[in-house]
Parts: C-alpha cells; structure tokens; sequence
C-alpha cells in the first residue's frame, strides 16, 4: 500500500515536471500575430509604490520619454512610504498634468492600492479602455507601452503580458535562467490557449474585466488578475514584442523570502481561482494544474514521499521503492550543498549542479510560504526588494 502510494506520488511529480512540457509543445493552435495598428486603444497607468525614493524618478521618467498615443494618465497610489517616495511623488504632480498621485494614510498592500486607483479611474467620465499594470522598480524599452496594446485589436485578447528579462551579474544565472524559461513557458501556453496570469512587471487589460471582488489582502496579484481575465472568457496573450526590464535580487536570501511570500500568496490564490480548475475550460484547466497547482503543492509531495518511505523502512526494511526514494533525497542533498558551496565560493561553472540548488531552494521557499498561508493573517503589504 505505502509503495503504491510513492508510486503515485512520483507519478504525479514527473507529469508535471517532465510530461507536461512534452505536452504543452503539442498544443499549440494560435499564432498569436498582430500586424501593426494605428490606431491604439487608450490606457491609463498604475503603479503601486512603496519606499521607492530610489527609483521612482526614474520610472515616471522612462515612462514619459515614451512616445505613445492614448496613454492618458499616470496613476501611482503610495502605501505609505517612510522614506521620500510621498514627497517626492506630489513634486513631480504637481508640475505633471498626466500624473496622479494618491497618497494612502493606512499601509493596504499591492492589491489594495490598485483597487483604489482603478476606482478612481472609474470616476472619469469617458474611463481609459484599457489599464496597464507595471512596478516602480521596472524600465520600460521604448515602444513597450505601443507593443503592449497591439495585440487587443482581436477581440478575444482580454489582457497581454509582456515580456520581462531580469538583468544581473553572473551569480545571479540560476535567477536568470529560470525568468528566461518562464518568458518561454507564458509564450507556449498562450499558443496554447492564455497565460497563466500575468507578469505585475508589465501587463494591460481591458478596463472592464478587472476583477471588483479582488481581496485587498492578495499576495500575487498580478496572477489573480490575469486568472480573472481566463475566467471571464477572454485570452490572456504573451506579447514578446513589449519588453521590460528589472534587476535581479543581489542573492539568494533576499530571493529566498520573496519566493516565501509568493509561496504563500500562490496557496492563497488557488483558492481565488479553483472555477479554473474546471473541465469547463478544457486544456487550459490542464495547464493550470500541471503547471501551477502540481508544481505549488511539489514540497508537500515530496516531505510525503519521504515520509512513506521512512515509515516503510522502519516496518519492513529496505524495498526497490523505498530504497529509490531515500537513496534519492540524500544524493539531491549531497548535490544541493555542493551547488550551494559553489555558489557561495564565486564558482559558476557547475551551471546545472547550481541550476538544481535553486531549484531545491524554491521548492524550500514554497514549503515555508504554505505553512504561512496555513497561519493565516496574510496581508498585501510588502517590503521592496532590494537590487543589484
């Protein structure tokens, strides 16, 4: 009984990490092509800011050298900033017609303070067609907001996401590597049928699907975001052409607390997207269970997996399958310690010894987020991360 559990354990864990790309690459059934418009549709911009006095001249900067008809306005809402991102903000208003800036007097969170500011935006009489989603952190290329808004002239697209590259030194490959297969991934799946979420770097969607029972207290917002869009009936697009880019963390313990949090905000949003999980929506609920619930739920297998094999040891001794399992975890904790010393040591040629160290640290992350969900009490607060 315990081994045909184990079996079914490793079943579900090498559909999901090995069957499921062989899989996706079969599924493709759009081109996902756009001839240039000239006409683009409106937008406005959102920004949700926190401590962000170090870059957030900058970004409005990037974001007004742009040339980019039908961008409207810019909405960056402060959740209660302690260092001069609040004053700097209502400077640049102040001298900016096209910024809005509005000051939070309680810390909301990320969720929180984009709800507010497409609240304010429905205020508007004649309301932008579509929102664009973006970071305070995050650099725009120079036809990205154009880019970003081609692909809604098909009236199935609901919302895009845009094409994110992290930039860093050579310690950071393994963070590099796993954003550049990610971007690869979002491309297959949209061919496929939508992306599972979005990109909070840079995305847009039309005005109307914005979710209005978004929690205040999300976590991946972004995520649940680009979900709602799927469940209301449209496409969530990848659109390579519009590009970003961010600086990658200077090193793992910083990634390793924002993997915790999105650990805990991906249980969370499990919660807020399951109607996704039904047949209803065919291969797209395929995706969203091989990719994100199977590859969410990857630590709690595995700790059940030892967990069996333990327990059948110590009943009945050593058996093909219980022996498998052990033998294996203690050659991956063997190969993990050594990825880790070599990354510590500066040494980045045992690219795929290092590859499965971050691996095992974001399963480590994901482990340490589902037992804060299961605490309870999250908040859409954050603490920004800091940048090489």
């Amino acid at each position: 009984m315990l081994s045909a559990l184990m079996l079914l354990i490793l079943l579900v864990l090498a559909t999901a990490w090995v069957g499921y790309p062989l899989w996706l690459r079969r599924q493709a059934r759009y081109v996902d092509h756009y001839p240039p418009v000239s006409h683009l549709l409106s937008a406005d911009i959102l920004i949700a800011a926190h401590n962000e006095e170090r870059c957030i001249r900058e970004r409005i900067a990037n974001l007004r050298e742009q040339t980019a008809p039908g961008i409207r306005r810019i909405w960056i809402g402060d959740d209660v900033s302690s260092d001069g991102t609040g004053a700097i903000l209502k400077e640049l208003a102040q001298r900016d017609s096209v910024l809005r800036f509005i000051p939070g007097l309680t810390r909301q969170g990320k969720a929180g303070v984009l709800k507010r500011l497409v609240e304010e935006i429905a205020k508007d009489p004649t309301p932008p067609a579509l929102l664009i989603f973006t970071d305070a952190n995050t650099r725009f290329a120079a036809n990205a907001l154009n880019e970003l808004r081609v692909p809604f002239q098909d009236p199935q697209v609901g919302g895009v996401c845009g094409r994110l590259v992290f930039e860093g030194s050579a310690s950071a490959g393994r963070e590099l590597d796993y954003w550049a297969r990610e971007n690869e991934w979002k491309a297959a799946e949209s061919r496929a049928d939508s992306c599972l979420g979005a990109n909070g770097a840079i995305y847009a969607i039309r005005r109307e699907l914005f979710w209005t029972g978004f929690p205040s207290d999300t976590v991946i917002d972004d995520f649940v975001i680009g979900m709602k869009v799927r469940e209301q009936g449209r496409r969530m697009v990848y659109w390579g052409q519009a590009v970003a880019w961010e600086e990658t963390p200077p090193g793992w313990a910083e990634e390793f607390r924002r993997r915790i949090r999105i650990g805990s905000g991906a249980f969370q949003a499990l919660g807020l997207c399951r109607r996704c999980l039904s047949p209803h929506y065919g291969r797209f609920a395929i995706m969203f269970a091989l990719h994100k619930v199977a590859r969410w739920v990857t630590p709690l297998l595995l700790l059940a997996l030892v967990g069996l094999a333990v327990v059948q040891f110590v009943l009945w001794g050593v058996g093909w399958v219980n022996g498998l399992v052990l033998g294996g975890t203690g050659i991956g904790f063997i190969l993990a310690a050594i990825g880790g010393w070599a990354r510590a040591r500066g040494i980045h040629r045992l690219t795929s010894i290092q590859a499965w160290t971050y691996f095992c640290l974001v399963q480590a992350a994901f482990l340490c987020g589902f037992f804060r969900f299961v605490k309870g009490g999250l908040s859409g607060s954050w603490e920004r991360t800091e940048r090489g």
